[in-house]
C-alpha cells in the first residue's frame, strides 16, 4: 500500500486497531480449521442415494428381527395395495429405543410379500402379524405385515392406553 494509506476503509481500522492481535489470529486460525468441514459438503450430491434414504431402500444392518401381533379395525385401503392403514390395540410388548410399548394408534402398515387384502375392506377387524428390522439399541429399521386374518365381525377391540412404563392402564 502507497505510504499513508490503508488498506480498510476509516470505519474499521479503529475497530482492527482496538482488537487484540490474538483474537485476530485466533479468528483466522479458526476459519482456517473449521474450512475443510464446510467444503466436506460442496461435493457432487447423489440424488439417487438422497431418494433410496426417503424410501428406506438403503443398507443398515439388521441386528434383531421381532414379530408381532395386534388386533385392528382397518381405517383405508390405498389403491395400489401395498399398504393399509389401521387403527390397532396397544402393544405392549413392542421394543423400541425408548423401552417396552407401543400405544393404540392409526398406523399405515407395509404388506409383505404375498399378503392379500381380499375380503378386507375399511371397517373390517383383523389380526395382523408384522415382522420389524431393528438396528443396534432397537431401532426399528423397516417393517412389514406378514400375515392378515380377517376376524369375526362383533370381535370386541380393546383400545386401552398404555401407561409411560409400557403397561396397559386397567
Amino acid at each position: 500500500t502507497p505510504a499513508g494509506s490503508h488498506p480498510l476503509p476509516p470505519t474499521v481500522r479503529p475497530i482492527m486497531n482496538r482488537t487484540p492481535r490474538i483474537a485476530r489470529y485466533g479468528l483466522l486460525l479458526l476459519g482456517a480449521l473449521l474450512m475443510p468441514l464446510g467444503l466436506a459438503g460442496c461435493g457432487e450430491r447423489s440424488d439417487e442415494i438422497d431418494e433410496a434414504q426417503i424410501r428406506g431402500e438403503f443398507e443398515r444392518e439388521v441386528w434383531q428381527v421381532a414379530e408381532y401381533t395386534v388386533r385392528a379395525r382397518v381405517t383405508a385401503l390405498p389403491t395400489d395395495e401395498t399398504h393399509m392403514m389401521a387403527y390397532h390395540e396397544a402393544i405392549p410388548e413392542f421394543r423400541g429405543p425408548r423401552g417396552m410399548g407401543m400405544d393404540v394408534m392409526d398406523m399405515e402398515f407395509p404388506l409383505g410379500e404375498g399378503v392379500s387384502m381380499e375380503g378386507i375392506g375399511v371397517g373390517s377387524i383383523v389380526s395382523i402379524t408384522f415382522t420389524v428390522d431393528y438396528e443396534e439399541g432397537w431401532s426399528p429399521i423397516k417393517y412389514r405385515v406378514i400375515r392378515m386374518e380377517l376376524l369375526p365381525e362383533d370381535t370386541r377391540l380393546d383400545f386401552t392406553p398404555l401407561r409411560g412404563d409400557g403397561e396397559v392402564v386397567e
